[in-house]
């Protein structure tokens, strides 16, 4: 994963997290990098099958259909467009199974910060869903334990879920566990230009299957969960991150800080 200077290492825990949240930053630095934590297939055991989820069914798919192997085509096709490479591990979305432990994919998260060497390090603030809060658990725990490396990081603030999950305790969370973050930087499209901006919605457009299921989530989340719109809501938002205590207060972890909507069946 090594080779030319890469501008950004962008992490997201599905396949159409990093577009969703930065796609106007990936859009102006070509030949960025973006790593997807919950890309892996299911194995045989899981409790859960692609394809027979109620997520699943909603965004197109039917039993027995390839839907891992469809994702990371329609992730393929977004990518080509912003001219960035993907970096994709083996964890299973919280749809199909149990979660993976928090150290094993801050271990998993730390080596790749440490072969792709870019120039910054974008992570997910960790809002609504579990498996972007076990994102931001193991980016947390990479960063008080010295994985971090050189580059400067930023927090981004997870699209689409920033429009009801409540952003700012999501922050005081992190405050109280010993991160410094700056103040929310804003990148619109009048930011990186119409050249840019055509190409972030041209990649969103190839999530094809996700659009439409994202489409029906944001509805009945508003509905269940109204809250005004957040800062930022037309633009890429991050927190550039000042400092971190190492070890300092308890680690956000699922369930906490109440950013779950009142109406459960909203998950992913």
């Amino acid at each position: 994963m090594t080779g030319d200077a890469v501008p950004l290492l962008v992490v997201g825990a599905h396949l159409d997290d990093a577009v969703l949240s930065c796609g106007r930053l990936l859009a102006a630095a070509p030949g960025s990098v973006v790593c997807t934590v919950f890309a892996g297939r299911p194995g045989p055991d899981a409790p859960a099958r692609p394809g027979e989820t109620a997520w699943d069914v909603r965004c197109g798919f039917a039993p027995g259909d390839d839907v891992v192997g469809a994702r990371h085509a329609e992730d393929d096709a977004a990518l080509a467009v912003l001219a960035a490479r993907p970096v994709r591990l083996g964890f299973v979305d919280a749809q199909y199974g149990p979660p993976p432990a928090v150290d094993d994919v801050a271990a998993a998260l730390a080596r790749v910060v440490a072969e792709v060497r870019a120039a910054r390090v974008l992570v997910p603030l960790g809002l609504f869903h579990r498996d972007h809060r076990w994102t931001a658990a193991a980016w947390l725990r990479v960063l008080r334990t010295g994985g971090a490396g050189p580059a400067p990081w930023a927090v981004h603030v997870d699209a689409p879920y920033r429009a009801w999950a409540p952003v700012r305790q999501r922050l005081a969370a992190l405050a109280r566990t010993g991160v410094r973050l700056g103040p929310p930087d804003v990148t619109t499209d009048a930011d990186v230009g119409p050249a840019a901006a055509d190409r972030r919605r041209r990649a969103l457009d190839a999530y094809v299957s996700q659009r439409v299921g994202l489409a029906d989530l944001g509805s009945r989340a508003a509905a269940a969960a109204p809250l005004p719109p957040a800062p930022g809501a037309d633009g890429d938002v991050v927190h550039a991150v000042l400092g971190a205590v190492p070890g300092a207060g308890s680690t956000p972890g699922p369930g906490c800080d109440g950013d779950r909507p009142r109406d459960a069946r909203l998950d992913r």
